[in-house]
């Protein structure tokens, strides 16, 4: 007893008090009012959706500078901008399509293939099957030109036109991504409410202004 007494006089043995209320405050969650929990959530998901684009466009640009690939696709699909007038009236140059794999294709249908180093997207006019090998060639054209392409086979077409999108909402879409770019750097402007609460007790002076006024 007076070893323990000797080194609490010393404090070197002290007793342990804890502060339950402090405790729980540090342990409970952030007091956030709702608007700006909102806004946070928002903002977390216009994050993820810009580096989805982000990485989905570095992809189509890697394939396309680095490897060359006039027509590269990613889990079957692709987009490419129309440059000329061979599918006029039905595709604009300036026009964006957008294709998708198939495992079989049809006359009639709108097809992107791949010639060389360049991307073509006709319609198929006219499909062969050798009754050997059952190996099918497509015929295609464009809707604007005057004779026929030469025929390809199935390997070297990289999909089906399924959407055609004009300018003008390609120029919606970038304002768009623009805009929600810019949303991601706004700070939501809200702190806890404890914080708010503690910065009103460390600043008694202000209250004592305000009644003096």
């Amino acid at each position: 007893m007076q070893n323990q007494e000797t080194l609490m006089e010393k404090n070197l043995l002290t007793p342990t008090i804890v502060d339950w209320q402090a405790l729980a405050d540090a342990l409970a969650p952030e007091k956030v009012p709702f608007k700006y929990q909102l806004l946070r959530c928002m903002k977390a998901m216009l994050t993820v959706v810009l580096s989805l684009f982000i990485l989905i466009s570095s992809y189509f640009l890697v394939q396309r500078l680095i490897f060359h690939d006039p027509h590269p696709t990613l889990f079957g699909y692709s987009f490419a901008h129309v440059v000329t007038g061979s599918m006029e009236p039905t595709i604009h140059v300036g026009d964006m399509i957008i294709t998708e794999r198939q495992d079989d294709y049809n006359e009639k249908d709108i097809v992107t293939y791949v010639d060389g180093t360049w991307s073509v997207t006709h319609r198929i006019i006219k499909i062969t099957e050798n009754e050997e090998t059952h190996v099918k060639t497509y015929t295609t054209q464009g809707d604007a030109n005057n004779t026929a392409d030469e025929s390809i086979k199935i390997s070297s077409i990289r999909g089906k036109v399924i959407k055609v999108i004009a300018p003008i909402w390609q120029y919606l879409f970038i304002g768009v991504l623009a805009l929600l770019f810019i949303l991601t750097f706004i700070p939501t402007g809200a702190k806890p409410r404890g914080e708010e609460e503690d910065e009103e007790k460390n600043n008694p002076e202000e209250d004592e202004n305000i009644q003096e006024v």
